[in-house]
């Protein structure tokens, strides 16, 4: 990756180039424009002490991606980890030194999409083309939202509808080490009764053939025992540890459905309701694998004890060959996502607002083989995880009540139910076929919280400066767990149910914002902030324990805290030339306490624990250059970097002074946007530093299945609307075809068009 390397120093000398101009659907900062992610309410980006983005629908469209998730990942200190496409069921956003996705709280509408058993929502579930935009705050906000918004908050706002419309978008893509992928959306919009009544309805479909993305290795060593076969391929695992690939998994696939609808109620000038309902499905397949090794006839050896030369000595595989391991099982999940919330003007200085949602994942499963697994069948085990979580927040705006000042206050409350259950499976290939119930965990939680945060606009239109603001606020929460237990029914030694208990966070924040107008070509903005946030473990943090398949248990741990951090953060945004260029910098450091973990306990026993690391600091420069030079053209780039380390674990020493798992150093993006007519070409590149899955770091080779390689991709697009209600796109993703692990084996080139239609 030496070219990677030079564009992170060439980046860092450059101060970052990230496109710009004045248009609506530039990705530059326009801090004239409100947002409401910052603060809770709708107010200037430029008025908030905070490193804000927001992408709207035409940028989206541009961007042409099929996940939300993928529409950030150009956008400045944020890694979206989707290593395989649809088939990911674990995408996530890493941002500032976090990797859980539990630590950034997501948003539809305001209300959190973050689930009740792991804290992660599915972002695979959520149709991007109903979105309008994506605000983007990065930092400690649990003075304003309580847990999980330790990285940052992301608040997805639904497309309110304007006017009568039809929507449809149908593409696909494909490519030799990607699969084919098809992507179909219809969506209907209406305003009724003199626009009292907005309505919008909307199905999604995706589907994804797959690839081969898992590889199939054992050990082995000087021995004579079994047939000799050829086709055995030295290799290492991720540590450097000596291995044989002898095989490969069969094709991984995956398809999404989802239905949804929502209301907007207008009752008269000062009230509205807000409301909307989805359901999704989504699940993930894998066919059978095949083996490598054929003996001295030809015929392929995927049973019994086979041996093989190597370096001129004759090797034994260390455990015999079986139908099982070349198979792998299949996974689901079913959710169905309800939020509602009321505005309500009660006067030019007071609105009130109150909002509730609910996220129920009614199916979350995956199975997997046994020793006696094969391609006719055999006894297998499932894994069923559904969970709930509601919410219900209240809120008052009480704006010049005095002078120069903008006060929220506000009171939430939030529950959480899981239940796990293990139990066999008669037939390892039919998730229905239920035998005998091995294990089962479970717990629930309830916070609440009680906030108020005043913007204070100290000075105002004096001379250069525009205005100085001041931003404070303050939240008190209670978290407690219930009814925490786990049982193994294979054993009598397992069998714990675990008692309640509780804990209370202050998180107060607090910055100050200065917006200067120097000159007519230069408008400057400046910021230092400062907070604390604080995040209660998870259901499954706290009471999960499980197996996987390369024979590592990680346990829960119910005797784990919250994590606290204590935040600062100081930042400038240059904007020259009607905003032709900008040219943004922040500086941020995290003391964070408590962190909840996943630490090595025991290598020879091959087991890991949930646990509270002592300390760990994350640090970070985020910064970007906005340019268009002329109308037509956009250019864009930024560059993160996050130095994310260890200082105490008294669990494992061995991870004193390494990076925290899953968090890369280096991001950069770069790349243009050129538009003239009813043409528009785009291409964009992206570099991620190498990151490390164990807690020690010793996971330094790249190249090979498991690990998490440095990667460097450019993606393009090409949109041609030849009317305003009809567009082609072209995508090509990956197109230079680079090789790279993020653990599995990452997509190659892939190519496709897709129809877009409003009428």
């Amino acid at each position: 990756m030496k070219l990677g390397d030079f564009l992170v120093f060439l980046t860092v000398v450059a101060f970052a180039v990230n496109v710009a101009g004045a248009d609506n659907d530039s990705t530059a900062k326009q801090l004239d424009q409100i947002v409401i992610t910052g603060s809770k309410t709708a107010r200037p980006m430029s008025n908030l002490p905070t490193n804000i983005n927001v992408v709207k629908e035409k940028q989206i469209e541009k961007l042409a991606v099929e996940n939300v998730d993928e529409a950030l990942k150009y956008e400045e200190g944020i890694y979206n980890k989707r290593s395989k496409g649809l088939m990911e069921s674990m995408a996530g956003l890493v941002m500032r030194g976090f990797a859980g996705t539990d630590q950034v709280l997501i948003l539809l509408d305001g209300q959190p999409l973050n689930n009740g058993y792991v804290g992660r929502p599915q972002y695979n579930n959520i149709p991007i083309e109903d979105i309008q935009r994506i605000e983007v705050a990065r930092g400690p906000f649990s003075s304003l939202y309580g847990g999980n918004a330790m990285a940052g908050v992301v608040n997805l706002i639904s497309r309110i509808p304007a006017q009568k419309a039809l929507r449809f978008r149908g593409g696909a893509t494909g490519g030799k080490d990607a699969g084919f992928n098809t992507n179909l959306y219809t969506g209907y919009e209406d305003v009724l009764f003199n626009g009292k009544l907005g309505v919008a309805l909307s199905f999604s479909q995706k589907r994804d053939e797959g690839y081969v993305t898992t590889e199939l290795f054992k050990t082995a060593s000087p021995g004579t025992r079994g047939v000799t076969v050829d086709g055995v391929t030295p290799t290492t695992d991720r540590s450097g540890a000596e291995r044989f690939l002898i095989g490969e998994a069969g094709l991984n696939s995956a398809e999404n459905r989802s239905v949804g609808g929502k209301l907007w109620i207008n009752l008269n000038e000062r009230h509205s309701i807000k409301t909307g309902l989805s359901a999704a499905w989504y699940s993930y397949r894998n066919s059978y694998g095949r083996s490598f090794l054929t003996d001295s006839l030809g015929r392929v050896r995927d049973t019994g004890y086979v041996r093989f030369l190597y370096k001129d000595t004759m090797y034994s595989i260390s455990s015999k060959l079986a139908p099982n391991n070349f198979l792998d099982g299949s996974g689901g999940q079913g959710s169905l996502i309800y939020t509602i919330a009321y505005n309500a003007i009660l006067s030019d200085e007071f609105k009130f607002t109150a909002g509730g949602g609910l996220t129920n994942q009614f199916e979350n499963w995956y199975t997997s083989v046994g020793t006696a697994s094969t391609r006719a069948g055999g006894s297998g085990k499932i894994s069923l995880s559904p969970n709930t979580k509601g919410n219900v927040d209240l809120q008052i705006e009480m704006k010049n009540l005095l002078p120069q000042n903008n006060v929220i206050a506000g009171v939430s409350i939030e529950a959480t139910t899981s239940e796990t259950k293990e139990s066999n499976l008669n037939d390892w290939q039919n998730e229905d076929e239920l035998d005998t119930l091995t294990y089962t965990s479970a717990g629930k939680s309830v916070s609440g919280g009680i906030l108020i945060n005043d913007e204070f606009t100290i000075l105002r239109d004096r001379g250069i400066l525009s205005n100085l603001i001041l931003n404070a606020g303050a939240r008190f929460d209670y978290w407690r767990t219930m009814d925490g237990m786990n049982r193994d029914y294979t054993s009598t030694k397992v069998n714990n149910h675990y008692k309640d208990h509780s804990k209370v966070a202050f998180s107060p924040r607090g910055g100050m914002t200065l917006n200067l107008n120097v000159a007519p070509v230069w408008k400057p903005t400046f910021w230092v902030s400062a907070g604390k946030a604080f995040r209660p473990p998870t259901n499954y943090d706290l009471y999960r324990t499980w197996l996987s398949s390369t024979g590592w248990i990680t346990e829960g741990n119910p005797d784990l805290k919250p994590e606290t951090m204590i935040s600062i953060e100081a930042a400038m945004i240059h904007r020259l030339f009607n905003n032709r260029l900008q040219i943004n910098l922040t500086g941020y450091q995290n003391m964070i306490t408590d962190m909840v973990y996943t630490t090595t306990i025991s290598d020879s026993l091959k087991i890991k624990r949930k646990e509270n690391l002592g300390k760990v600091q994350t640090r970070g420069i985020e910064t970007g250059l906005n340019v268009r030079p002329v109308s037509i053209l956009q250019l864009f780039s930024n560059y993160s970097w996050t130095d994310a380390i260890v200082h105490e674990n008294a669990v494992n020493p061995a991870s004193v002074y390494k990076r925290v798992t899953l968090v890369p150093e280096h991001i950069v993006n770069f790349g243009f946007q050129v538009e003239k007519g009813w043409v528009m070409a785009r291409a964009g590149t992206r570099y991620v530093s190498k990151r490390y899955s164990l807690d020690n770091n010793s996971d330094t080779l790249t190249g090979v299945y498991g690990s998490y390689d440095p990667f460097f991709t450019t993606d393009v697009r090409l949109s041609i609307k030849p009317r305003e209600y009809i567009s082609f796109v072209f995508t090509a993703n990956n197109i230079f075809n680079n090789e790279y692990y993020d653990y599995y084996r990452a997509p190659g080139r892939t190519l496709g068009g897709e129809v877009v239609l409003k009428f």
